[in-house]
């Protein structure tokens, strides 16, 4: 048997290849982590968290504004630093850089600093300076990420042009802002901007934003955005982009629109960080933007080497990529069969539970959604029912600001077993695991039924929602009505 140095190199201390670093670790296998960057984190370190910080300072300051009007002085138009609102961010990102180091440590993970990049398929040289060291590995997870797709027609590096590297860059918030792409990432920054009192125009060549939505929620969401001022361009294609002599940023689409404004920022998808590293000379498949093709075990063409996170696309969130991390260690070292007997092991066979992942997007107002959309399970043939709660019906949604939030619960029409759950609105994200955890234990409508919440809550919509499913039963309620 051939000895390795490791048993598990994983390139890329993110989300994915912190968590399977860990877990490999955890069950007794010998890993190292390769990391290119002097920090460790990656994407959540340098535009994830930095990100969120600026939801929160738009939330707070819009909402001062809108309750404290009489109070701010800025003048319309006046400029305003962007350092203002990322005064958390150094010592959010510290923290998380801080917090990954410890979690490696704690668990006797070396992280090694430098470039991978494969000599053979167990082989791998890493560059840092002018000195290079090989390592090899029985197996390796490339959790590498990716970047902005920057195509040639864009003129990044002009003044006012950005990507989502860069628009927290900008010195001040600019008065108007055209965003290209209406993916996860262009509508959560077009709905952060528009909160700040920014001009905003979302432009994307697809009819719908985030189209794995459930079309209602979809509807819902983009209602909300143009009734907040927002004005978009769906089912338009950017052809030409250009900065004119005024300084603004003009783009115009195959439609004939043209839009000028003071800044843009293209978010029109994402290329894996692969390119550096020699995966198609040792015969990994590589698909569009240079992502690692993989199976559902996460295991790439060549089978002991895996990939997980914004590497392999979507959903390219930080918290599916942290589990599919997890399964791809599994995979890997077939811990569940190893190590059958322990209770410690999740999830199940490892199998990758992808209905069961939820959606969380950062918009203003949130969006999250776990399981399937009503058109998923129509489309099945299976006979279902909707039960839907706003926000303005509930005593906490208008205490809270928010009076347009809905939530909508998707369940088997004869077994009253809930199938999917999907929300817009203040705390989308936190509210949608109430949903989950009732999903991953089998559960229906019956449990929210016969629960009680707390007094006023948002969690209550549940409640509501399960209430209006009955009404959507006929003569078949009466059996599950509370007595």
């Amino acid at each position: 048997m051939t000895a390795y140095d490791f048993d598990l190199v994983v390139i890329g201390s993110g989300p994915a290849g912190e968590k399977g670093a860990v877990k490999a670790a955890y069950f007794g296998k010998r890993v190292a982590v390769v990391e290119r960057f002097p920090e460790l984190g990656c994407e959540c370190r340098k535009a994830g968290l930095p990100s969120k910080v600026l939801r929160e300072a738009a939330l707070s300051y819009s909402g001062a504004r809108r309750r404290l009007g009489d109070l701010f002085r800025v003048e319309p138009g006046a400029p305003m630093r962007m350092e203002s609102f990322l005064t958390a961010s150094d010592a959010l990102c510290a923290n998380h850089a801080g917090r990954v180091a410890d979690n490696l440590a704690r668990h006797g993970v070396p992280c090694i600093r430098g470039t991978a990049r494969f000599v053979d398929p167990h082989r791998i040289a890493v560059t840092d300076g002018e000195q290079t060291r090989e390592l090899t590995a029985g197996a390796v997870l490339i959790a590498t990420g990716s970047r902005p797709h920057r195509p040639a027609y864009i003129p990044f590096g002009q003044p006012g042009v950005h990507c989502s590297d860069t628009v927290l860059g900008m010195d001040r918030l600019p008065r108007s802002l055209t965003v290209v792409g209406a993916g996860v990432i262009g509508t959560e920054y077009a709905s952060i901007f528009q909160a700040l009192g920014v001009e905003v125009r979302l432009l994307d060549g697809r009819t719908r934003v985030l189209g794995f939505l459930d079309v209602e929620i979809h509807d819902r969401l983009l209602e909300e955005l143009r009734e907040r001022g927002m004005r978009t361009h769906l089912g338009e294609q950017v052809t030409t982009c250009r900065v004119l002599d005024s300084g603004e940023v003009e783009v115009v689409t195959d439609k004939g629109t043209v839009v000028q404004s003071e800044a843009l920022l293209f978010s029109g998808g994402r290329t894996a960080n692969t390119d550096t590293l020699g995966l198609r000379e040792i015969g990994v498949e590589l698909g569009r933007h240079g992502r690692p093709v993989v199976d559902a075990a996460l295991r790439t063409s060549v089978p002991h080497i895996f990939a997980a996170g914004d590497v392999i696309g979507f959903p390219g969130l930080a918290s599916t990529g942290m589990e599919q991390g997890r399964i791809a260690v599994s995979s890997a070292f077939a811990i569940e069969e190893q190590f059958g007997g322990r209770a410690d092991l999740a999830p199940a066979q490892g199998a990758f539970p992808g209905p069961l992942l939820p959606y969380g997007v950062y918009t203003i107002p949130s969006v999250s959604m776990v399981g399937l959309t009503e058109e998923q399970v129509a489309t099945s043939g299976r006979p279902y029912a909707v039960g839907r709660a706003s926000y303005a019906r509930q005593d906490r949604g208008p205490l809270v600001g928010d009076t347009t939030g809905l939530l909508k619960l998707v369940c088997d029409a004869k077994t009253r077993e809930l199938l999917g759950v999907h929300i817009v609105g203040e705390t989308a994200e936190e509210l949608i695991h109430l949903g989950q955890a009732c999903m991953c234990l089998g559960g229906g409508i019956d449990y929210f039924l016969r629960t009680v919440f707390n007094f006023p809550t948002l969690a209550a919509l549940y409640k509501a929602a399960a209430y209006d499913v009955l009404t959507h039963l006929g003569p078949e309620r009466d059996r599950f009505a509370i007595r």
